[in-house]
Formats: structure tokens, sequence, C-alpha cells
């Protein structure tokens, strides 16, 4: 008969025994994955005390405990980016694919490294490779994306301009307000960064913004009502009453069209004004908009919230550069030469005026973000992230976005509007021999 202690010993020895069944594989396989993600865990706490040579090593050896791990090796990839080294984090992203060929990160951390080598047709194929495996989940930023990587390729810019052109309708659908269905993306994307730029300090540019998109819209304005005066006159010569038709109809709504944009452009340069105090002003802007026949105080009710205008910036701001770089190297003609927007010739040529004009929003909508740093409103809790990554980012986007525009005035031929731009991109701590895309 076994006594009280055989039999707990007994169980002690089946316990131990099952216990090890499971410890081992443990020992032997899941300690090196749960190291390896306390090294990647340090790594990031040593980026972020600027001490990368520790960083990286503590990468490196996360890796070796965890060889399997696709996470690892891409965060490496994109720390030895950051660093000035793309020749390994190309071959780190290779190695990924070569195990997870449907890797999405791989792909772009991949494109990226071949960007910075300067090998813009291979980014773009790999960009297309990744496209074409995912083309049911396509997304309008996978398309912008492509778009701007065949302007940087200078490869198929027609398809580039098509594809612009699709991300642009799209993105303005998502940028809505009530009763702004109508407006252009440009001009919804200057009334969001305006928003921004009164809670920034930002008002006189904000009104530098402003103000050439209002003289545009008042000068079609004028040459709209001439024609719709001179097609009047025309069919009164023919029958009285004038009978409707579809070059009227055509006309009135085109002028129409420019009178809305103005208005609301207007509703938002008098409040600009009404926060620097000249009321003066304000209320001459608010009175044209009442000869427009709008109402400017239930214009300005219907805008956006700040925080929602400031998390529309980023994305506007991509986009209007991709389609002003686009334009940018398109053959160029004169405005009103171009051809219909929505046929295929559209494709294949553009002009300066737009070029510069998408441009000039992007900028402003990068600065006002930049700005945004400075004051109350990035308090919000949505806005709690990394300031000073994201400020980096978003100053090496406000360098890119000047050079497209500095390459744009130097093949105008405006050499000191170049040199501005040139200067401006110093000024934000950007190195003559920094490579900017």
């Amino acid at each position: 008969m076994k006594t009280v202690r055989e039999t707990t010993i007994t169980r002690l020895l089946i316990v131990s025994a099952v216990a090890s069944i499971a410890l081992v594989p443990m020992i032997f396989y899941g300690c090196g994955p749960e190291w390896a993600r306390w090294d990647a865990t340090q790594a990031n706490s040593y980026f972020l005390q600027g001490e990368t040579s520790d960083a990286l090593y503590q990468l490196r050896d996360a890796i070796q405990k965890s060889p399997r791990d696709p996470v690892l090796r891409l965060t490496l990839a994109e720390r030895l980016i950051d660093i000035k080294k793309p020749e390994e984090a190309l071959e780190l992203t290779n190695e990924v694919l070569e195990v997870y060929p449907d890797n999405a990160n791989a792909y772009r951390i991949k494109s990226l490294s071949q960007q910075h080598q300067g090998d813009f047709q291979g980014a773009l194929r790999t960009q297309l490779e990744y496209d074409e495996l995912h083309a049911t989940r396509r997304s309008f930023s996978n398309l912008n994306q492509i778009a701007y990587l065949r302007a940087l390729a200078n490869e198929d810019l027609h398809l580039a301009k098509r594809d612009i052109e699709t991300v642009v309708a799209t993105a303005s659908q998502f940028l809505n307000w009530n009763d702004s269905e109508y407006l252009t993306y440009p001009v919804k994307a200057t009334v969001v960064a305006c928003l921004v730029a009164r809670c920034c300090d930002m008002n006189d540019a904000a009104i530098d913004a402003v103000s050439p998109q209002i003289d545009s819209f008042q000068t079609k304005i004028r040459a709209a009502r001439n024609e719709l005066t001179k097609r009047l006159y025309s069919e009164t010569q023919n029958a009285f009453p004038i009978r409707e038709n579809s070059g009227l109809n055509n006309r009135r709504e085109q002028l129409r069209f420019y009178e809305q944009h103005a208005a609301v452009l207007l509703s938002c340069r008098a409040l600009i004004y009404q926060d620097l105090g000249d009321l003066q002003r304000c209320q001459s802007d608010r009175l044209e908009v009442a000869r427009l026949g709008f109402d400017s105080s239930k214009l300005a009710v219907q805008f956006p919230d700040e925080k929602t205008a400031l998390n529309s910036l980023d994305t506007a701001s991509a986009i209007l550069d991709t389609r002003g770089f686009i334009r940018s190297l398109l053959p160029w003609i004169e405005n009103d030469q171009l051809p219909a927007p929505d046929s295929n010739q559209a494709n294949f040529l553009s002009s300066h005026a737009n070029a510069v004009h998408d441009l000039n929003v992007a900028i402003f909508c990068v600065e006002a973000q930049l700005k945004s740093f400075e004051c109350p409103l990035r308090n919000a809790i949505e806005f709690f992230q990394d300031r000073a990554e994201q400020q980096k980012l978003l100053t090496h986007k406000a360098a890119v976005l000047l050079y497209h525009r500095q390459l744009v005035h130097e093949k105008a031929g405006d050499l000191e509007l170049a040199k501005a731009d040139t200067k401006r991109i110093r000024e934000l701590g950007i190195g003559p021999d920094e490579v900017l895309f």
C-alpha cells in the first residue's frame, strides 16, 4: 500500500513530466521571439533618444533571435533608409519578399529604398507589381502613389495624369460639407487650410493664398458674363422672346459655377479680415458675396470645424502636389487652349498656370499643418502622437513641395521665384545635398 508521501511524489513527477513537454519547445522556439520583441522595443527607445548605433545593434540582435519575423527585418530596413543606407534596406526587403511574397509593407519599403537610391524606374516597377497582386484592394492612395512614381520616373505621364484626376475626384467626395459638392478640390483644400491658419496666427499667409484665387474667379465671372450677354444679344436677332437652348444654359451654368466659387472664397477671406480687425475689407467681401447672390454668413457657418479641417490637410497636400508635379512635366499650352477635361487629349497637355496653382495650394496646406504644432489646436487627444517625428516628416514634405514648385519656376524662366523657393527650402534646415522627391 502506497503512503501519502509516495502518492504526492508520484503526482509531482507526473506534473513535471507533462510540463516539460510544453516547456522544452518553449525554450527552443518561444523564448527567441519574445526576447526579440523585447530587443525591438529597446531599439525603438534608443532611436527616440538619438542613439542610432545602439538601436541598430539591438534590432540586428533581435533578428538573429527571431529570424522568421518579417516585422523586425522591415523595421530595420526603414531605419536604414533613415540613416541613408538604402542598399542594405533593399536587401532586407527582398529577403522578406522571398518568404512572404504578399507582404504589402515589404513592397512599400522596397519601393522607398529604390527611390532613395535614385532608381525611380525600379520603384515604379515595384509599386506596379504590388498593385497587380492587390488590384481588388486598390485604394486611391495607392493610385496616387503610382501616379507620383510615374512622374518621378518620367514614364507614361498621360497615364499618371489620368490616374491623378481619378484620385482628385475621389478625394473631393471625402472632403465635403453642406452644399460644397460643386466646389473644386483645390478650393476645398484652400478653405480648410484657411480654417487651420485662423487658429495658428497665419492670417496674412491665408490672405496671400486665397486672394489670387478670388481674383482669378472674378476675371472668369466678367468674361462669362460678357459671353452670356453676347449670346443673348445674338439670340434676340433671331427671335423674341428668346427661346431657351443648350448654348444659353451652358453659359449660365458656367457663370454660376464661377460665382459659387468666388462667393465661398470671399466668405472665407471675410472671416480672416474679421480676425485681423479689418472690418472695412471684411464688410466689402461680404457685400460682394451678396452681389453674387449668396449669403456670406450662411456659407461660413457651413464650413467644417478646425479639427476636421486639420485632418484633411495631409491628404490634400499630397494629392495636389502629385497633380501639380505631373502638370509641371507635361507639355504646356495656354489655359484657354487646353482640351476639355473629360477628353483623352487632356491627359497629354497642361499649363504653367495649372501646375503652379496646384503646388501653391499644396504648399499652403502643408505649411498650415506645420504651424499647427505651435497652436492649441494640436492639444486635442486625437493629435497626441509622436510630435517630433510628425514635424520631421512634414518639414521634409514641405521641402519636397517647394522643390517641385522651384522646378516649375525654372522651367517657366522665373528664376527669381525659383531662388526664393530654394531659400525657403534651406530655411527649413534641408541642406543642398539632400535628395528631395
